[in-house]
């Protein structure tokens, strides 16, 4: 019965008695504290799966893909921030014929990209569940999947550390956005932040 329970789930079972409570007191917030840490050891306690993410990283990278498909276009966009302020990101049309292809180019230019400018630590955020297996090694790529594969082996070998994490679209929004609008506007448009120029 407990593995059948999510997080959401208990939070609302839980909370339904402080229902009378202002939500801007502190106590309020405190006790929905309270219920998260709490909620978190049960979850490691029941040995459910909690995300693992190694440690901190010195740059997060989101990237998106997006296909449009009656003219069969293809674009890709991504985003790298440090400590919450943008690094660099970029959006560009690509010739890739499906999504995962396009991703896939935003990865390795992306992480590329990181790499020149001196990053070693990178954590990147996708919304391909294919492309994240694939770079996390947990299953077999395909030809022009290995060609990514070894491009990013050969920046391991060179002692960069990276991680793919799958997540949903909605947390990648404005790449997806910016993937999607770059569908409408074919070319490139790239932005670094200043102060590591």
């Amino acid at each position: 019965m407990h593995g059948c329970l999510t997080l959401p789930a208990l939070l609302i079972f839980m909370l339904l008695p402080t229902k009378q409570h202002d939500y801007a007191t502190s106590d309020y917030v405190e006790l929905c504290f309270l219920l998260l840490q709490s909620s978190r050891l049960w979850y490691s306690h029941l040995g459910l799966p909690l995300w693992n993410i190694g440690g901190s990283w010195d740059l997060i990278i989101k990237v998106a893909g997006a296909r449009k498909t009656r003219p069969r276009r293809t674009a890709f966009a991504y985003e790298a921030t440090y400590q919450g302020r943008i690094m660099f990101s970029s959006c560009a049309s690509s010739g890739a014929s499906t999504t995962t292809a396009a991703t896939q180019d935003a990865l390795v230019e992306a992480v590329v990209k990181s790499e020149n400018l001196g990053f070693s630590r990178i954590l990147i955020m996708c919304h391909s569940k294919r492309l994240v297996n694939v770079c996390n090694m947990q299953c077999s790529p395909n030809w022009q999947e290995k060609t990514m594969l070894s491009d990013l082996l050969n920046l391991q070998q060179q002692g960069l550390c990276c991680k793919t994490l799958f997540v949903p679209r909605v947390i990648l929004g404005t790449v997806c956005n910016t993937a999607k609008f770059a569908l409408k506007v074919p070319g490139r448009c790239c932005w670094v932040h200043p102060a590591i120029v």
